[in-house]
């Protein structure tokens, strides 16, 4: 078979309806369940919050505010006269992104700021969209439905994803897997007006992630499907007469489409950038001028590949250490996929793909993220390699559904998974091992976390092993479904317990006791600009 035939059979849907099956509509309930699990500390409980830090309180949660009052006061949020005497509120909030018109139509609450569940429940939707999304991916690519739920689950609540505690980073993040639908969709239609419908599509995703203000994963994002379009216009066998004329075709109207829908956050961010200056290594810096490369975040340290499968402890490092760790089991089945899978033109391009990005996240310690520093434009304006941990857990996320189908496919066949088998029990063995040393040799310890990861590797291990040796039955399955969420959920350390926070500070709470100086301010005839110095580090936001 052509690869090109291979290429499109691998990104059409399993079913030709447009509807929703009822096992589809099953297992985004499921989803549903499992996000509500993984915020079960929010959103269940009120003792602990994700309105912590300076950045969490005094930015995005107090421009939701100003951005609410706005939209209720009659006036499109264009200003911010909160910080630095005013500026235009597009610089960093996202001004028109269409679903924080949720939080204009629900009342504030008897303290007369959103209410900090309401705030849970949007972080915890996005989440959930970016499930769908995902789940919706993996289905294009003619994975099964339980195949899509785990890759749906490593990919919304792993990596740097499950780490985000900025909405506009999040909201901007969950749209990759939905703008690929539609490339993957353009590039296998037979009809140039549904590749061109497809690829506008795309680009109207592309544009929402832009309106989050989070442009550089947006930026991010659009490298990602340059490189699948040029994969699919590389790959042997795809080539036909005017093939690349259309491929240029479909690249304009994603980009013009991206670049249209989200000009209403861009164009004021790059107009204003030419008279502002950014907060970087070693001090303030013009914001449209080129971070030099000694000033960029510094990338993560080559130990960081252990935190694959021990995200605490590992060698993360880096000023941000952003996780690609999307569970034990995903991972193992993401290196099942490509042993066994190489042969599929996905799986080489998504394996080849997370070699590559890792590469990039070593930052200084690698010279490809230098080249491209020095060779790609803008790409400076990510400030770092680390950010690209981004597409390598999107990455294992998505080769895991194949693992998944793959073993299925060839489940209780022994001699094909002998070296398989045997690994496992060597990784079994290691484990039992090195958590009963501490118990045998007293002198020598080990932490709590790296003690959880040693058993989340062996239980991996085991489901994978009983995987292998028969089909899995509707009760495996659940038992898969349920160790994944512990898994992902045991390192869930976004959510901060308020009794902690009184001890050493709460931002959320001090910012509350300035609302009575607020208001007298408000109050003063003529104009509200007033110089506050408060004797509290650090200050919350006034305004």
């Amino acid at each position: 078979m052509p690869i090109s035939e291979k290429f499109r059979n691998q990104s059409s849907t399993a079913g030709s309806t447009h509807f929703i099956s009822r096992a589809t509509a099953k297992y985004i309930g499921f989803l549903a369940l499992a996000i509500i699990t993984f915020h079960w500390k929010t959103l269940l409980t009120d003792q602990f919050t994700m309105i912590i830090g300076t950045e969490g309180v005094n930015q995005t949660y107090s421009w939701l505010h100003t951005w609410i009052r706005s939209l209720w006061s009659g006036h499109i949020p264009l200003w911010d006269p909160n910080a630095f005497g005013g500026r235009p509120f597009t610089e960093e909030m996202a001004a028109f992104y269409p679903l924080h018109l949720l939080f204009a139509l629900i009342p504030l609450n008897k303290n007369g700021v959103i209410s900090p569940h309401l705030y849970y429940e949007y972080i915890a939707l996005n989440r959930l969209l970016g499930a769908i999304f995902m789940f919706a991916l993996v289905r294009e690519l003619r994975r099964s439905h339980f195949a899509a739920f785990i890759g749906a689950c490593a990919f919304s609540m792993g990596g740097l994803l499950g780490r985000l505690l900025w909405p506009q980073y999040m909201e901007a993040c969950i749209w990759l897997p939905a703008i690929l639908i539609f490339v993957l969709r353009s590039l296998r239609s037979e009809h140039r007006g549904g590749a061109m419908v497809n690829a506008t599509l795309a680009g109207a995703c592309l544009g929402l992630s832009a309106l989050t203000g989070g442009a550089q994963f947006s930026m991010l994002q659009g490298i990602f499907v340059m490189a699948v379009i040029l994969y699919h216009g590389f790959a042997p066998g795809t080539w036909t007469q005017g093939r690349w004329a259309r491929l240029s075709v479909l690249i304009g109207i994603f980009f013009l489409t991206a670049i249209g829908m989200g000009a209403a956050q861009l164009l004021p961010s790059i107009q204003y950038g030419h008279l502002s200056l950014r907060a970087i290594s070693g001090g303030w810096f013009p914001l449209t001028e080129k971070i030099p490369y000694s000033r960029l975040v510094h990338g993560m340290w080559p130990g960081s590949i252990t935190a694959g499968l021990v995200p605490a402890g590992a060698q993360e490092g880096g000023e941000e250490p952003w996780p690609y760790y999307v569970g034990v089991f995903p991972c193992f089945l993401a290196a099942m996929a490509m042993w066994k899978c190489w042969r599929n033109p996905w799986v080489r391009f998504l394996t080849v793909c997370s070699v590559i990005v890792f590469a990039i996240t070593l930052g200084e310690f690698s010279p490809l993220f230098g080249v491209l520093y020095a060779a790609v434009p803008y790409l400076w304006m990510i400030r770092g390699g680390a950010r690209f941990v981004y597409l390598l857990s999107f990455s294992i996320a998505l080769l895991s559904a194949f693992g998944f189908d793959r073993i299925c496919t060839a489940s209780g066949e022994r001699g094909e998974w002998a070296p398989a088998l045997q690994v496992l029990k060597w990784i079994s063995v290691f484990c039992i091992i090195a958590l009963f040393v501490p118990v045998i040799f007293t002198q020598i310890t080990l932490g709590i976390w790296p003690c959880l990861s040693l058993l989340l590797i062996l239980g991996a291990s085991a489901c994978l092993f009983r995987l292998i040796l028969r089909p899995p039955q509707p009760a495996l399955r659940a038992v898969i479904a349920l160790f994944v969420l512990f898994d992902l959920g045991a390192f869930n350390w976004v959510a901060a317990s308020k009794d902690e926070l009184a001890k050493t500070g709460d931002m959320y709470v001090e910012a509350l006791s300035m609302r009575p100086a607020a208001k007298f301010i408000e109050d003063q005839p003529g104009l509200k600009r007033v110089s506050v110095r408060l004797d509290v580090d650090h200050q919350p936001n006034v305004g």
